[in-house]
Formats: structure tokens, sequence, C-alpha cells
């Protein structure tokens, strides 16, 4: 306490002599031209001890804007400068390095603006870090430099700081801007420059007792312009760097932070899933996507295009922005591999979308049906698998047309009787398929129908005459062009054409199907029935079909309405659910015994019809397709019939039994 009273004292001493003559420099000339006007004083904060530390408050208060700064210890300044010792650094004769004065640039109209110690609310004062505060003298002065220029100055006298003593470091200089001067309240419009902190404008003076080289200073360290007060920063692309309004900087560069992508935008990640970071972009200026991101590639997101060679990647890959195969892949079908078609070949369905590299893949020979639309024609009938099978012309994939000279069923078909077979002597138009013929194995539509060993059961309304279906077992085709092979290969039972009178109408019989006896279901299931082909459009006139006697080869006309067919398989299916041949188990090997397929029933009504019974259900005068019986055999049942495997009616095994009532 003794110490600093002694340096307060000696202080006072050296200043009183000067006082006096302070009041007199009011009016002064400068000996240069720049503030503050002392010339060679060490006016470079890092040669000083005690200096202003570029941090400046200003507080709204009652009387207008009352600004402080602060004041710190420069712990970095040198001991000597230019050889000499440093006395704004080190101090003289044992004094440390003080500050006396705090002077202030003002602009011309701004003098008297800054009330004096006398308003203590107020007035000026310095406030040390540890809390003791003493009001402070003001004066104004102008000053004429060498070039005939005037400047104004607010000094402050009486701050005392001593840099070796308690309270220095972080004291402030306080004074108020009076708002009666509207036009110098604030800094910016007070100080000479018109700086936010007034940079440049303001500086510390240490006591006149100092050594000095040429004026009365040797020491005003001036506080330098900062960043604030010389740059602006650009934005969005610059901020102000921490602490800018203490850096000594004139350029974006010294003053300011880029704002790069990551601190506009943020990390990579930002840029989501499907975009990636720009090259460079640590150092882009962005603050969007769009600025900061591109979207990401094929290549990027690895797209797999599998199943070589149909999908590949696509030329330009590594640049496509996509995530999908569907984005980034080619799809290659068969126009890539297989541009057309050979001769006698057409593309497949689907050609422009399907996966093939090769004819086989791509194309298929072209059957009779595509080179041949419209059919046979005049020339005959289409062959069994028209559509499948390989031919362009009418004699590969027709039969010829021939004249309707076939005996019953009327139809060419294989099973049917030939004049051949008339040529033979043959007893009976279905002389190859007579009721024991049961061979598995065997050719033509597997099935067979024979009369049933039960004796007719009559009703009441209907007497039930029944047949027994066996199931021979289909043999594959080699070769489905062969008529024969095509009918063994058929598994469906599509109808059972009875030879009949035409005075029996359909309306006089019902038929009926049993599932076979091992299954244990007597229940009786419907089956449709029809004519064929009863009458011409009269309703009258009978449709007849020329034949031809097999026994003497003439020929001779029978009406067609002679037939009664009964549908069997769609009626099963719809019954059952199933066909029939579903139903059993296909026997295997040749010569095995048949399975049983179960039983089709005629039920013909007993009153008031023209079959009322088998005799003459089966027109038994018309075997051999005459109008009479042959002698002796006026009371024989004969029944004819026929098994068709579809309405194509292709296959149509012939059988017929004889029979004395």
């Amino acid at each position: 306490m003794a110490s600093g009273l002694f340096f307060s004292l000696a202080l006072v001493a050296l200043l009183a002599a000067s006082a006096q003559a302070n009041r007199a420099l009011l009016q002064s000339k400068g000996s240069v031209e720049w503030f503050p006007f002392y010339g060679a004083c060490l006016n470079k904060t890092a040669d000083n001890r005690i200096i202003l530390s570029g941090e400046v408050t200003e507080t709204a208060v009652a009387d207008g804007v009352r600004a402080c700064f602060k004041i710190e210890l420069n712990g970095n300044c040198p001991v000597t400068v230019a050889g000499k010792p440093n006395v704004c650094c080190e101090g003289y004769k044992g004094l440390a390095a003080n500050v006396y004065k705090f002077e202030v640039l003002m602009k011309d109209g701004c003098r008297n603006s800054i009330p004096n110690a006398g308003d203590k609310d107020d007035g000026p004062m310095i406030i040390r870090s540890n809390g003791e505060q003493e009001y402070l003298a003001l004066n104004y002065e102008s000053f004429t430099t060498p070039s005939g220029k005037v400047y104004q100055k607010a000094r402050f006298t009486g701050l005392d700081l001593f840099a070796d003593q308690p309270g220095v470091d972080g004291a402030q200089v306080c004074f108020t801007m009076n708002k009666r001067f509207p036009a110098c309240l604030g800094l910016s419009n007070l100080c000479y420059n018109s700086g936010a902190t007034c940079q440049g404008d303001v500086t510390l003076i240490e006591s006149d007792k100092l050594p000095r080289p040429e004026s009365k200073h040797a020491c005003c360290p001036i506080t330098d312009k900062k960043c604030p007060d010389r740059v602006t920063c650009p934005a969005p692309n610059y901020v102000p760097k921490p602490n800018w309004d203490r850096i000594d900087g004139a350029t974006v560069e010294e003053c300011c932070n880029p704002q790069y992508c990551p601190q506009r935008f943020g990390p990579p990640s930002a840029c989501g899933d499907d975009y990636k970071p720009r090259p460079g972009f640590d150092t882009i200026f962005g603050g969007s996507r769009d600025d900061c991101c591109l979207p990401k590639t094929c290549a990027d997101h690895q797209v797999v295009c599998a199943d070589a060679p149909f999908v590949t990647p696509k030329p330009d890959y590594n640049t496509i922005i996509g995530k999908t195969p569907q984005q980034c892949c080619d799809y290659k079908y068969c126009p890539a591999f297989v541009p057309s078609c050979p001769a006698g070949w057409t593309p497949l369905p689907g050609y422009e979308t399907l996966k093939g590299d090769t004819v086989a893949e791509c194309c298929r020979e072209l059957t009779c049906q595509d080179n041949l639309p419209n059919g046979c024609g005049e020339f005959g009938e289409p062959l069994p698998n028209f559509d499948t099978i390989k031919g362009d012309t009418l004699e590969e994939c027709c039969v010829p047309k021939q004249e309707q000279k076939f005996p019953f069923p009327y139809c060419r078909c294989e099973g049917s009787y030939s004049r051949a077979a008339a040529e033979r002597g043959d007893a009976a138009s279905g002389d190859d398929f007579l009721t024991g013929d049961l061979v598995v194995g065997g050719q033509n539509l597997p099935y067979r129908l024979t009369p049933s060993t039960e004796q007719p059961t009559p009703t009441l309304t209907y007497t039930e005459y029944c047949f027994d279906l066996w199931y021979l077992g289909a043999t594959p085709a080699a070769n489905p062009r062969n008529i024969t092979q095509f009918c063994a290969a058929q598994t469906s039972l599509y109808r059972v054409e009875f030879l009949s009178k035409p005075e029996c109408d359909k309306t006089d019989f019902t038929a009926v199907y049993y599932r076979p006896a091992y299954t244990g279901d007597a229940v009786a299931y419907p089956l449709g029935v029809e004519d064929q082909d009863d009458f011409a459009a009269d309703g009258v006139t009978p449709i007849y079909n020329d034949v031809i006697d097999p026994e003497t080869g003439a020929s001779f006309k029978i009406a067609r309405a002679a037939m009664k067919a009964v549908k069997i398989d769609a009626y099963v299916q719809k019954a059952l659910g199933t066909s029939v041949f579903e139903q059993v188990t296909a026997p295997t090997g040749a010569g095995q015994p048949p399975a049983d397929a179960g039983s089709i029933c005629l039920r013909l009504k007993t009153s008031a019809t023209a079959c009322s019974n088998l005799r003459d259900f089966c027109g038994s005068e018309y075997y051999f397709y005459k109008s009479a019986a042959p002698v002796g055999e006026e009371k024989a049942v004969r029944c004819e019939w026929a098994l068709m495997e579809s309405s194509n009616q292709r296959c149509c095994p012939v059988q017929t039994i004889a029979k004395v009532l």
C-alpha cells in the first residue's frame, strides 16, 4: 500500500508543474500530421505495456449513450525498441510503465458533447478491475497540423495507472455522449473516422515526465482499426471470424471465415441416400443440396445387372442417375439376338420381351394353322392337331374332302366300317371293335362299352338298360399326325352315338352314369341326350346321309335323325369335378384286364313312345342300313354305337351286339 501511495504522489508531483502548461495548450500546433500529433511517440500497441484492448461497449442511459473502453496489460511488449530501452514497456528510473491520459479524436461539431467530471452521474471516470473508480478531468483541445489542418480532441486526465499496480488489467475508461448532441450520439458519430469502436481515434498517453525523443510524450498506443471498420463479410459465403473486432485486418480473407458446404449445409451425410457430395465439397460455397451434392449414379448405388447376356449395364452406367436395374441396365430380348426368324418360322408370342438368344428360344416353326389361316376350304377337313402340325400345303395339313359315303356313324373317323371291310365280307361295320375286343394296349380310343350282364330294370315310368364302360389305358403317340396313334393317346370320352330310328325322339329316353362298383356309390348321375341333326329347317323333312351297303357296295340313303347321342364327359365333370378316366386307375402293360370305368344306362320311357324297349331304340331293322331285317331275325335286338373322343369326331370305335329277345 505504501508503494502504491508513493507512485501516486510521485505522479502528482510530476504533473503538478505541468498543469498550467496543459491548460495553455488548448490551442496547439502538432508536430506531425497524424493523431495524437505527438511526433515520434510509440503508437504501436505491441510496443506498449498498457494498451486499449479494442473491446468497447455502448449502453443507452437516461442522458444519452455511455461508452466504455477496456484496458489490458500487454505482457509481450519488447524491452528495447531500435536498440534503446523501451520506457513504454519497462518504465523509467524504477517507475513502471504508466498511463495518465485517454484521448479521443472527434469530429469537428462534437466539441462539448461529452459531459465533464462536474456531472458526477454521467461524467468520465476510470473504473479499475478491482472495483476502485475515480472521475476524470475532461478538456477539449484543437490541434493544427503542419499542413494547416485542424483537428479536435477530447482529453481525459487523471487515470493514474501504473503497470505494476492492481486493478489495471481489465480497467475501463467510461464517458457519456449527451443526447443534446444527436449528431454526435454514439461512437460512430462521435469519432473522427466513424469507426464503430473508434479504432484509430483513441489512445492512452503516459506522464509528461518520462523521457521522450522530440515531443512531449514517448508512449501513445493507438487502437488500430479492426476488421469491422474495414471489411464487410459478404453473406452468405462469409461470416466474421471469432473476435473479429480485435483482428487487425483489411481483407475478407483476414477478417472473415468462408462458409463452405460443411458449414452452411452440413456434413456429407446431409446429402441423403440418393445424393453424394460434389467433388471439393469442403471448399464449395453452398448452402443447399443443389449447391453441395450430386445425384448418385448407378455406379454409386452399385446396381447389379445380373442374368447376362439378357441383362447388362447400360453404356453410360457410370453417369446415369439411378438405383434400380430398370434405370441402370439394358434388358436384351430376342430381337437383340435373333433380329428375324428364318424362313418357315415365326416369332413366339411376346417375342419383343422374351428372353432368348437362339432361334429355338425366340421362334417357332410355322404350323398348318399359320400357313392356312382360312383352314382347308373346299379341299377337305383339317387334320387332327392342325394347329401344331408343321406344314404349309393342303396335302400336309388336310384330309381331302370325300362324299359322306361312310357307314355309321356317317363321318370319316378312325374305327368306322369301310368299303374294304365290305369287300372282305366282314359281318358288321364295327368288325375290328366287337364287344369282345377289350385288349389293353390296343389302338384307337381306349374306351369300350359292353352290354351289362344284369337284366333290364323296369320301373313304373321307364326301363333301364345298362352298358358297362371299360378303360383300356391311353398309349402315348409317337407321331401325333398318325390318326391311329392320335386316337390311342386320348383320355377323354366325349359322347356315345347310338344307331336308332327317326321315329324315336330324344324326349323318349334319358341317360345316367353310375360310378364303378368298387366306389360304393350307387348314385345315378344324369347325362345329356340329343338327336343328331333331326330334320331340315322346316322341321319335317329328314336330313339324309348317302351310305354304302357293306355287303353289296350299293349306295342308299338313311335319315341322319336315326342317331341318338348320349353326352358323357361334360356331365360327369359337372357332377363329380373330374372326367371319367380320372376316376379309375389305368391298367399297365399289354394283356392286362381293362379298368372298370362305371356304367352308362339308357332309361327308355314305357308309355306312348316309339322306343319303349331296346330293340326299338336301337332301330334293329336298320342293321346293315336296310329297311328290313334279314329273314329269321325279325325279333333280334341289334344295337350299334360309336364312341367319340371330342366334338372333332376323329376317333369313333364302332361296336355291335346281336341279341335275341
